[in-house]
């Protein structure tokens, strides 16, 4: 493990405690559990209109919202606080944006297996995208 690897993994372990010990409700193994089985789900894009949370598993499909605000609002029924969605349009204007969950520091992307990412190192890994903005989730 070179030091950069070494220093991130310092740094991931220390932010995941700190973020544990600030929201007690909040509990990662209940956001992974319910983030596999959006992972597990196929992909349609649905234009216009986001599924509901139930629709969502009920056809077993759905694309970067459907998905992001299903993760969002279960975050926030099992008492996390503090949720935003994080919107990235495309460099290419031929090409739809992206949407993910944005928390404490940390983006879960349900689509494209990026689990738990800090934000920082997210967003640099999605050079294909631009204007990356956050929005907060009410239900």
């Amino acid at each position: 493990m070179g030091m950069i690897s070494f220093l991130q993994y310092i740094i991931d372990n220390l932010l995941g405690f700190i973020n544990r010990y600030k929201n007690g409700c909040c509990r990662t193994e209940l956001i992974r559990a319910y983030y596999d089985r959006l992972l597990g789900l196929g992909f349609e894009v649905h234009q216009g209109y986001d599924l509901t949370e139930d629709e969502l598993f009920k056809q077993g499909r759905g694309d970067c919202q459907d998905r992001s605000l299903a993760l969002a609002r279960y975050m926030i029924r099992i008492g996390c606080t503090g949720v935003q969605l994080l919107y990235m349009k495309s460099i290419d204007p031929d090409e739809a944006g992206h949407v993910a969950v944005l928390h404490d520091g940390y983006v879960y992307d349900p689509t494209m297996d990026y689990w738990h990412y800090p934000d920082w190192n997210y967003k640099s890994l999605m050079k294909s995208y631009k204007d990356f903005y956050e929005v907060p989730v009410t239900w």
